[in-house]
């Protein structure tokens, strides 16, 4: 899922016009490029990947809709009703048989299905299917992301594995039955047209067509992998885009590489800032093929932050995108060797991607992301030309993608950012309102007990919309009251109202309702922007 250079271009000229806002009046801009530069791309990059997120997500629904279709009984019966000529089923003829064929194909949908999903074939691997094996987070809700012991459940099953020879014989029956399987099941569908008065030629067409649908794999599965796919490499595209443009604003690393160029290789570039650049970017192509670990020990140095917990957070997700990529998704010695805890799996037992699976894998992205762009432009502000020039600029950009993530549903991701962005959080302001969301994010999991005696001690006398944000986390009678008087001073506004989901309670409330109804009518382009992301 790739975007336009014009794209990019757009969401830098942005950025650019939002942080000249920001620059001190006695910044000499021409001195302070570079950091502008670093900004704006760095920014940029964070909001190409959140928008690219945002398109897996809306394909997402489509694997529940017009992929799930293409999957329906259904659709299958349509699909024969066609081959016999019969696309127009208006007609009691072609009603009738339509009818007839959709009994058949939901008769033997159960069986289809259970072949599709195809089952293992001894009860030890039944076993290791019907629990968790991904090696994430024991403490993420998305319910495919809880790690098990395996060890019991495979030896309650059925205990030692059985030997190569009774396995390939095992699995040579169980093939032979699909195939007797579909054999019958076409045997039927003959006998049933041929009832219809339906003429031979037209059931040989559906007798392939049927062949030919059973044979196939669901086709919301295929989606599905390759979101996954689309999404880890929208990831690797923004972790090198922040690699090239650290080693462009720091080229002191880039000398220290060790990498030597011929003289063709430097002259034919324009200028030193078009050698760097390409320098910068060719570096970042070559460390991006390596293992991940040397992506982060980069990142560890260029950021000045400990980056390894990324490897053990992300790397099953890496490692299944690679297996849908070069194995069929089916377990790879490769993956078994890369991936911890995966010593009970099979070579070539195939590791589906789920839509449970794909939201958890997109929130542990958009997290990771988060972390890294965040404590990229806490670098760049830090760093010595930033320090020399007394460069500064707004450190909202994590809450607001916190919040928009929380619109959007997201909780999963937002529980986590405040420990991972806090480090390099440089106001007060921000940094509770990332806390407040976390917090928020922890409540719609329904995990909040889990936070609410730190919610009750939070310090809020830094601002009443902090005050408004605890009383609402805990649902106290003074919540309504810090609304009223926010709004009536304009420190939040109707659409604010209308949008934040922290105060959804207060929403359910009669006193807001009339309020809320007010955010249909068009907002004024002044405040259009207006949000209580910070």
């Amino acid at each position: 899922m790739g975007y336009a250079p014009e794209s990019r271009a757009t969401r830098e000229s942005l950025h650019l016009s939002e942080i000249f806002t920001y620059v001190d009046d006695g910044v000499p801009m021409e001195a302070a490029q570079p950091i502008i530069r670093a900004w704006v791309r760095v920014s940029a990059a964070l909001d190409d990947f959140m928008s690219s997120q945002d398109a897996v997500v809306e394909l997402m629904q489509l694997a529940h809709t017009e992929a799930a279709r293409l999957d329906s009984d259904e659709y299958i019966a349509q699909k024969l009703c066609e081959s016999l000529g019969r696309a127009d089923i208006s007609g009691p003829a072609s009603r009738s048989i339509f009818e007839a064929v959709a009994a058949f194909v939901e008769m033997t949908g159960a069986v289809r299905s259970a072949r599709r999903a195809n089952p293992p074939s001894d009860g030890q691997e039944q076993a290791a299917d019907e629990v968790a094996t991904d090696d994430m987070d024991p403490q993420s809700e998305s319910g495919v992301i809880v790690q098990v012991e395996i060890a019991d459940t495979l030896v309650s099953a059925g205990g030692a594995e059985a030997d190569e020879d009774a396995q390939a014989e095992s699995e040579a029956l169980a093939d032979e039955a699909a195939e007797a399987a579909v054999e019958a099941e076409v045997k039927a569908l003959n006998d049933l047209l041929v009832s219809q008065g339906i003429p031979a030629e037209a059931v040989f067409r559906a007798l392939t067509q049927y062949w030919r649908l059973e044979r196939r794999g669901p086709r919301s599965a295929l989606l599905l992998e390759s979101l996954l796919i689309s999404a880890v490499s929208q990831f690797e595209t923004f972790v090198a885009r922040v690699i090239s443009e650290s080693l462009y604003f720091s080229p002191q690393m880039l000398k220290e590489s060790g990498r030597t160029f011929a003289f063709h290789e430097v002259t034919k570039h324009k200028n030193i800032e078009a050698f760097t650049e390409a320098a910068a970017d060719d570096y970042a192509d070559k460390l991006m093929r390596e293992p991940m670990s040397k992506w982060l020990k980069f990142l560890n140095t260029s950021l000045r932050q400990d980056s390894m917990w990324v490897d053990d957070y992300l790397n099953e997700i890496l490692q299944r995108r690679h297996i849908h990529v070069h194995a069929g998704g089916r377990v790879s010695a490769l993956y078994i060797e890369n991936t911890r805890n995966a010593g009970h799996l099979k070579i070539g037992k195939r590791m589906p991607v789920t839509a449970e699976y794909l939201h958890a894998a997109l929130d542990r992205l958009a997290v990771v992301v988060l972390f890294i762009s965040q404590a990229s432009l806490f670098a760049i502000r830090e760093s010595k030309l930033a320090k020399s020039l007394g460069f500064d600029a707004e450190d909202g950009k994590s809450n607001e993608v916190a919040f928009e993530l929380l619109i959007e549903g997201r909780p999963g991701a937002v529980a986590e950012i405040f420990e991972r962005v806090n480090p390099s959080i440089w106001t007060n302001s921000t940094r509770e309102h990332v806390r407040a969301n976390s917090w928020l994010a922890m409540k719609m999991l329904g995990r909040f007990d889990e936070v609410r005696a730190d919610v009750e001690v939070w310090d809020v006398s830094l601002s009443e919309r902090l005050s408004l944000a605890k009383a609402c986390l805990l649902e106290t009678p003074d919540a309504q009251g810090l609304l009223d008087r926010l709004m009536a001073a304009g420190e939040i506004s109707v659409l604010d109202a209308a949008i934040w989901p922290l105060l959804e309670p207060l929403r359910r409330a009669q006193g807001l309702v009339a309020i809320t109804a007010e955010a249909d009518k068009p907002v004024p382009a002044s405040t259009a922007g207006e949000s209580l992301s910070g």
